[in-house]
């Protein structure tokens, strides 16, 4: 499965930690750090270094256009 950015519920994640950062916060969003975080880093890794390796030219680009037919060019990361 290819890269497709990260979900909202990453970010929602990442906010409720920096606000809280505490275990017992951590642990109430297991799930969603699992499969909202982990889930999309393990496909980003594979495709980033295939990328790379052919010189990763235009690759968060790449992403963008699929999502939204290249109204904008933003980084994958960035919530839609």
């Amino acid at each position: 499965m290819a890269f497709t950015g990260f979900p909202p519920a990453a970010f929602s994640f990442l906010e409720a930690l920096e606000a809280d950062n505490s275990k017992r916060t951590f642990e109430a969003y297991r799930a969603a750090y699992d499969d909202a975080l982990i889930g999309p880093a393990k496909e980003l890794v594979p495709d980033l270094g295939a990328e790379l390796a052919r010189g990763g030219r235009g690759y968060f680009r790449r992403i963008e256009q699929t999502k939204t037919g290249g109204a904008r060019a933003r980084h994958a990361c960035e919530p839609a």
